[in-house]
């Protein structure tokens, strides 16, 4: 337990490095996506919901989205080979915590959110 500004906070019961996947990713990808605009910007949220951990990624991008037959986002870069795998690591990942991932595409703002179920931790 760590004790800041009087309030007791416990450990996440979610693992360093599943956090530094999800979070990591997300940023990455708000980042690129940024850089491709003139209006560059990017909004961050995590917080505690109700039995989880919520992490909120909106940004700017130029509104170009390309999808599979399923519907899934994929890569426009043009080595698919190295590209392409930080969502599914990302929906991997949140899943491994009986999570989710939601995507939402506005216009030229995108807005992921993740939710890692930690029950342990309310």
């Amino acid at each position: 337990m760590v004790k800041i500004d009087g309030f007791t906070m416990q450990k996440l019961p979610i693992l360093d490095e599943d956090l530094c996947v999800v979070l990591g990713n997300m940023l990455d990808n708000a980042i690129e996506a940024s850089e491709k605009v003139t209006d560059r910007w990017i909004n961050v949220s995590i917080g505690l919901r109700k039995n989880g951990l919520v992490i909120v990624v909106e940004n700017s991008f130029d509104g170009i989205i390309k999808k599979n037959i399923h519907g899934n986002i994929i890569s426009i870069k043009e080595n698919k080979e190295h590209h392409g795998y930080g969502l599914k690591s990302i929906r991997k990942t949140v899943e491994k915590y009986d999570g989710e991932l939601v995507v939402e595409i506005r216009g030229n703002i995108f807005r992921a959110v993740a939710f890692m179920t930690c029950i342990d931790y309310v």
